[in-house]
């Protein structure tokens, strides 16, 4: 339920924009060491959810913070896509700091050219 994108636990029509909220509801998790959004039960957690009141540690750096912000819009349509994630200063950043991390966003850069391909010849 903790990764659960308001639009879903609202049970509203949803696409895949709720990847990329689980996405930031991970990265929180991974950062903080716990989901941003607990609670006793089920209704109590997607009450939090649907409230999208969401606080950080004073530790965690603005970009990071803009980054999950960005990933954990409670508006569906203005979540950045996949290949969108790599436009943001604190995964650019760490994608210097992690070279790994450069093969992802090489890939996804290709998927971003495939799919350009696909809409300018209407597939």
């Amino acid at each position: 339920m903790e990764y659960m994108a308001p639009e879903m636990v609202q049970r509203n029509t949803y696409g895949g924009s709720v990847d990329i909220w689980s996405l930031g509801i991970l990265l929180y998790e991974m950062m903080h060491g716990y989901a941003p959004f607990t609670g006793h039960n089920e209704p109590d957690i997607a009450t939090k959810i649907v409230k999208h009141d969401i606080k950080f540690e004073r530790y965690i750096r603005k970009d990071a913070k803009d980054f999950i912000n960005t990933m954990i819009n409670p508006i569906p349509e203005e979540r950045p896509l996949a290949w969108e994630l790599f436009d943001y200063e604190w995964i650019r950043r760490m994608v210097k700091e992690m070279p790994e991390l450069r093969l992802i966003a090489e890939y996804l850069f290709f998927l971003r050219i495939v799919k350009l391909n696909r809409m300018d010849h209407g597939i």
